[in-house]
C-alpha cells in the first residue's frame, strides 16, 4: 500500500497495546472490515462510522464491483449523525452488550441501550428484536420447504416488526417489500398451474357423455331385444314383437 493509506489503515483500532506481526493486521481488518463469505475490505473512512443499536445507516459489500458501501436506512438529518450497527439487530440488548464488550471491547451507550431506558420500553424493544430473530431464521426453511403462504405470512409479520423497531419505513422495510411482491407472484403462478392441472380435458368429459345413438343397443338372446329410448335402452320381449306382427298382417 502507500505510505498515507498504510498509515491510514494502521491507525484503525486492533484492541492491541503494540503492534505484534500478522496478529496486528488480523485484527484490525476483524474490526474493521466490511465483507461476507466470499471477501471484503477495510475502508479507513467509513470504518470511523460509530455503532448504535437504532442505526440511521448500514454496512454493504458490493461483491460485483469490490465496492464498499454505506446505506441510508432512511432520511437522515442536518446535523444528524451517521450511525450503523455492528452486531445482529434481531438481538435483545443483553446479548447485544455481550458481543459489543467482548468483540468490539466497547459498552454501547446509544439511546435504545441507556440505562435511563424506561425498564418497560426495554422489555417491549427486547420482545420484538426476538421475535424478529425467530421470523428470520424460519423463513429460509420453510420457502426451502416449498412453503410459499407461510413464507410470506412470516415475512410480513418481520417487516411490521422491523417498521415497528426502527422507528418507520427504511431500507430494509423496502426490500421486504420487492421480496414479498415476488414470493406472491410465484404463489399465484403456482395456484394457477395447480387449478389447470385439475381440470378435466375436453377429450375425457367427452368420453364419459352417455350415448344415445342406436350403436349402443345389441340384440341379446332370441326372446329379446334392446331398442333405444332417448339416452336408455329398453328390453321388448320378443313375444310382445310377435303379437304386434300379427296383428299387422289381419
Amino acid at each position: 500500500l502507500p505510505q498515507p493509506e498504510r498509515e491510514a489503515f494502521y491507525n484503525l483500532r486492533c484492541n492491541l497495546g503494540f503492534y505484534v506481526p500478522v496478529l496486528s493486521e488480523a485484527l484490525i481488518f476483524r474490526s474493521n472490515a466490511v465483507s461476507n463469505d466470499m471477501g471484503g475490505c477495510v475502508c479507513p473512512v467509513t470504518a470511523m462510522i460509530n455503532h448504535a443499536c437504532l442505526p440511521t445507516a448500514l454496512f454493504a459489500w458490493d461483491e460485483e464491483r469490490g465496492h464498499h458501501e454505506v446505506r441510508a436506512l432512511r432520511e437522515i438529518k442536518a446535523g444528524e449523525e451517521i450511525a450503523t450497527s455492528y452486531v445482529d439487530l434481531w438481538q435483545p440488548t443483553v446479548a447485544r452488550q455481550h458481543f459489543l464488550r467482548n468483540a468490539m471491547r466497547f459498552t454501547c451507550a446509544c439511546e435504545t441501550c441507556l440505562e435511563s431506558t424506561e425498564e418497560s420500553v426495554r422489555r417491549m424493544s427486547d420482545h420484538r428484536r426476538s421475535a424478529g430473530s425467530g421470523l428470520e431464521r424460519g423463513i429460509p426453511d420453510k420457502l426451502q420447504a416449498g412453503n410459499l403462504e407461510e413464507a410470506i405470512k412470516d415475512l410480513q409479520a418481520l417487516k411490521e416488526l422491523t417498521i415497528l423497531e426502527l422507528g418507520g419505513r427504511n431500507l430494509i422495510s423496502d426490500e421486504m417489500d420487492m421480496t414479498l411482491k415476488e414470493l406472491e407472484a410465484q404463489l399465484s403462478k403456482q395456484k394457477n398451474s395447480k387449478s389447470s392441472s385439475e381440470m378435466p380435458s375436453k377429450e375425457a368429459t367427452e368420453a364419459e357423455k352417455p350415448s344415445s345413438s342406436n350403436e349402443n343397443c345389441e340384440k341379446k338372446g332370441d326372446d329379446s331385444e334392446l331398442e333405444p329410448s332417448s339416452s336408455t335402452c329398453k328390453q321388448r320381449p320378443a313375444a310382445a314383437k310377435a303379437a304386434a306382427g300379427s296383428a299387422d298382417e289381419d
